[in-house]
């Protein structure tokens, strides 16, 4: 059984027991298996064949063990108006200091998005 066949169980199984158990509120678990199975699939890059293990980048064997899934997709975070303000002030009125200003904007972003 993979992971999302799995999680598509428990979303079933907590859906049934909302609709009969009056006294406790599946809203939480519902949603976070729905968020989880709303993922997209992980797929993997590679695969160890065979008794002798052989790295093989097609699965050929139904046996292969899957390696090296590829990492998920993070939504990009981008900077507030009063992010950017407050990097403004490595530029004075005569545009010097832009390059301190791009470096500003590039540390805010990266501290943002790792």
């Amino acid at each position: 059984m993979t992971e999302r066949e799995a999680l598509k169980l428990a979303l079933e199984c907590a859906e049934r027991c909302e609709s009969i158990d009056g006294m406790y509120s599946w809203t939480d678990t519902i949603t976070a298996i729905k968020e989880a199975l709303a993922q997209p699939a992980q797929e993997p890059v590679a695969w160890v064949e065979g008794d002798e293990p052989i790295l093989t980048w097609v699965k050929t064997d139904p046996k292969a063990i899957p390696l090296y899934t590829t990492p998920p997709q993070r939504t990009w975070v981008g900077l507030t108006p009063e992010e950017v303000e407050a990097c403004i002030h490595h530029v004075d009125e005569a545009g010097i200091g832009l390059f301190d200003f791009a470096e500003a904007i590039e540390a805010k972003l990266k501290e943002k998005n790792t």
